[in-house]
C-alpha cells in the first residue's frame, strides 16, 4: 500500500514562495490537519508549529487519517472513471429526486471542498473573474459563513440526480439579509473522485462559483455523509421531514395571519358521548365546602379555595355605598368625641401596651403612622392595595418576626432608659396606647413614648435599635461601619458631618404623621446601639410638604377605598376593591 505524498491531499502544500505571514489562518491549520497536528491556537502558534514540524524534517509525513482515510483510499483503491465536462446542460438531463434518492460519491469530503473553495489556480476567459487580484484573501468569509447557514438551517429543498458520470444536485438557500429571498445553488460532483468540478448560484457574488451559499451547499452535504453515509437510505431510514415547519420567515403581526385550513371542523362532536348517570361535573367551591364540614385538616385546604365571581356596582348602589361610608365617618366621629370628652387627642383605652388584642382590634379601623410612607405613595396597582387590605383591615396576613425586629423590641427599653435619665426635673416620659386627633380620624399612632411638662406634650419619642450597628463603635460613624448595599437602605444620611433622616425613608413618614396626629412639632429620634445612643431631633415644621402629601393621600385612601371595603368584603373574596372615587 503507497503512503500519501504531500500532492496527495489538498492543502498539504504551501508554495514556497510566499512567507508562512502571509498565509490565512484556514491554510496553516489545513497544512496542520494533513500532517495530523493541533491546529488550535494563535497565527503565530499555528507558524511556529509548522516550523518545527519543517525543521524536524516531518513535513512530508502525511497523516493517512485525513478527511476519514478517503485520499489514502482513493489512492490505492480507486481507479480512474470516465471523464466528463462539467458543462451546466448536464442540468437538462437530470431526473430528479429528494436528496438523497442516489449515492453521494464515495470520495466526497472536505478536502474537496477545500480545494474548490480555497483552489488559487483559476483559469477563466471571463475578465470579470481576471480581475480579482487576490482570490485567497476572501476563502476564509465563505467556509465560515457556509458553517452558519447551515447551523441556521438555511438549506432546503434539497434533490439530487446523476449524469454519466456525474452526480448533480441542488438546494434553495435563504439569504442573509432578506429573509424572504432564496437563492437557487447547483453543483456538479465527479463520481470516481468526488472532486467539485463546478458550483452555480444565482446570487450577485458567486462569479467564481464561490460565493458562500456554494460553500454552505457542500458543506451541508459533507455533514450528511459523516453522519449517515454516502449511500443513499430507505425511506424509514431518512432523517424526518415532516412536522418542520416552512424554511421561509416572513415576520408579521399575528392579527394580519391568514390561517386558510382550518384544524378542527364543525363536524367534531360536540357532545358527551357518556350515558347520564356517569356523567359527573367537579364543583371547585363544593370540594372546598366539603372539606370545611369534614373538620379534618387536608392538604387540599392549601391548593382550594373559596371563589367569587366578581361583581359591579351601579348608579344606586354606589350612592347607597357613599351613605354607608358617610355614616361610618359620622359615627366614628361622635364615638371619638365621646371618648375625649372634649380633648382634641384621644388615647383609645385598653390599648397599652402596644401589641395587645384591643391595641390589634381597634388599629384595623385606621391608618396608623408605620403605614404612612405605603398609603402616600406606594398604593397604585390594585395588587398593592388589595395586599394593604388583607394585612391591615382584615388581619388576613400574618406578620412576621425577624431576628432585626426582635433585637429592636428587646432593646427598646433599654434606650427609653437612658433616655429619661437625662431629662429635666420638670420633665415627664409617658408610654400611650393608640392614640387619634379628633379632627383627623382616619389617622393612629402609638409613638413610643412622650414627653410630657405638667399637663402638655412637650415632645415625643421614636426609638430605633437597628441590629446592623450591633457592633458599631458609635452611631456618629455608621457610614463608615455599614457596607454600600446597607448603607443604601439605612435611614440616616450623613452630609456636610450632620447627621440626619433620609427624606424618602418610611422612619420620616412615621414621624411626621404622629407628629401630625397630635399636634407636637418636635421629635427626639432615638438611635440605639451598645456602644453609644444618639438623639436627632426632627421637626414637623420642616416638612411641610411630607405632612400635606399624607394628609391628601391618606384621608383619599381612607374615604375612597378603606372604608367601603367594610362594607362590600370584596378583597376578603380575592376580587378588587371599589373606589368610590369620592375624594
Amino acid at each position: 500500500m503507497s503512503s500519501l505524498c504531500p500532492e496527495d491531499v489538498p492543502g498539504a502544500v504551501l508554495p514556497d514562495d510566499v512567507s508562512l505571514e502571509s498565509h490565512s489562518v484556514l491554510k496553516l491549520q489545513r497544512w496542520l490537519e494533513c500532517r495530523g497536528l493541533k491546529k488550535v491556537g494563535t497565527k503565530a502558534e499555528l507558524i511556529s508549529r509548522i516550523q518545527n514540524c519543517v525543521n524536524a524534517g516531518n513535513e512530508g509525513n502525511i497523516f493517512s487519517g485525513v478527511d476519514g482515510g478517503k485520499w489514502y483510499d482513493l489512492k490505492n483503491n480507486a481507479k480512474p472513471g470516465p471523464s466528463s465536462n462539467a458543462d451546466e446542460s448536464l442540468f437538462e438531463g437530470v431526473v430528479w429526486g429528494k436528496f438523497p434518492s442516489c449515492n453521494v460519491p464515495l470520495y466526497f469530503n472536505k478536502g474537496h471542498i477545500y480545494t474548490y473553495i480555497v483552489g488559487e489556480n483559476v483559469e477563466s476567459d471571463d475578465p470579470k473573474i481576471l480581475g480579482v487580484a487576490d482570490q485567497s484573501v476572501t476563502t476564509v468569509k465563505p467556509f465560515r459563513r457556509g458553517h452558519q447557514y447551515v447551523s441556521s438551517d438555511h438549506i432546503s429543498d434539497v434533490e439530487d440526480g446523476e449524469v454519466n458520470n456525474m452526480y448533480l444536485c441542488k438546494c434553495k438557500c435563504l439569504s442573509s439579509f432578506q429573509k424572504t429571498l432564496q437563492y437557487s445553488v447547483r453543483l456538479i460532483l465527479n463520481k470516481t473522485s468526488g472532486a467539485v468540478m463546478k458550483g452555480i448560484c444565482e446570487c450577485k457574488q458567486s462569479a467564481l462559483g464561490k460565493c458562500s451559499h456554494v460553500s454552505a451547499f457542500l458543506l451541508f452535504i459533507s455533514e450528511y455523509v459523516e453522519k449517515h453515509g454516502h449511500t443513499k437510505l430507505s425511506a424509514t431510514s431518512q432523517p424526518r421531514r415532516w412536522g418542520l415547519g416552512s424554511k421561509k420567515r416572513n415576520p408579521a403581526a399575528v392579527k394580519s395571519a391568514v390561517y386558510p385550513i382550518k384544524r378542527f371542523r364543525s363536524e367534531r362532536a360536540n357532545f358527551d358521548p357518556r350515558p347520564e348517570g356517569y356523567v359527573k361535573t367537579f364543583n371547585e367551591n363544593d370540594f372546598v365546602t366539603d372539606l370545611q364540614k369534614a373538620g379534618d385538616s387536608s392538604m387540599f385546604q392549601s391548593i382550594f379555595y373559596l371563589k367569587y365571581e366578581d361583581f359591579n356596582y351601579d348608579d344606586e348602589e354606589i350612592d347607597v355605598l357613599k351613605q354607608q361610608s358617610k355614616q361610618f365617618m359620622t359615627n366614628l366621629h361622635q364615638m371619638l368625641k365621646e371618648i375625649s370628652k372634649g380633648e382634641e387627642l384621644v388615647e383609645i383605652p385598653g390599648t397599652s401596651p402596644q401589641g395587645c388584642e384591643d391595641w390589634l382590634k381597634w388599629r384595623s379601623f385606621f391608618i396608623t403612622s408605620s403605614n404612612a410612607k405605603i398609603v402616600a405613595t406606594q398604593l397604585i396597582s390594585d395588587r398593592a392595595k388589595k395586599n394593604f387590605l388583607l394585612k391591615n383591615l382584615w388581619r388576613e396576613t400574618k406578620g412576621i418576626t425577624t431576628v432585626a425586629m426582635a433585637y429592636g423590641k428587646a432593646n427598646e427599653v433599654v434606650a427609653r432608659q437612658e433616655y429619661a435619665k437625662i431629662l429635666n426635673e420638670n420633665q415627664s416620659l409617658v408610654e400611650k396606647g393608640l392614640m387619634l386627633n379628633v379632627n383627623h380620624p382616619y389617622m393612629a399612632t402609638s409613638p413610643d413614648g412622650v414627653v410630657m411638662i405638667g399637663n402638655e406634650i412637650d415632645h415625643i419619642i421614636e426609638i430605633k435599635c437597628p441590629k446592623v450597628l450591633e457592633k458599631c463603635r458609635g452611631i456618629y460613624n455608621f457610614d463608615t461601619h455599614l457596607s454600600k448595599s446597607q448603607s443604601n437602605s439605612f435611614f440616616l444620611e450623613k452630609k456636610n458631618n450632620t447627621i440626619s433622616v433620609k427624606r424618602k425613608h418610611p422612619y420620616l413618614y412615621q414621624i411626621i404623621m404622629t407628629l401630625e396626629i397630635l399636634q407636637v412639632d418636635k421629635c427626639m429620634l432615638i438611635v440605639w446601639c451598645p456602644a453609644d445612643m444618639m438623639v436627632i431631633p426632627v421637626y414637623r415644621r420642616d416638612y411641610p410638604e411630607v405632612v400635606r402629601e399624607i394628609k391628601t393621600n391618606v384621608r383619599k385612601f381612607y374615604s375612597n377605598i378603606y372604608i367601603p371595603e367594610v362594607f362590600t368584603m370584596k378583597v376578603i373574596r380575592d376580587l378588587t376593591p371599589v373606589d368610590l372615587g369620592i375624594i
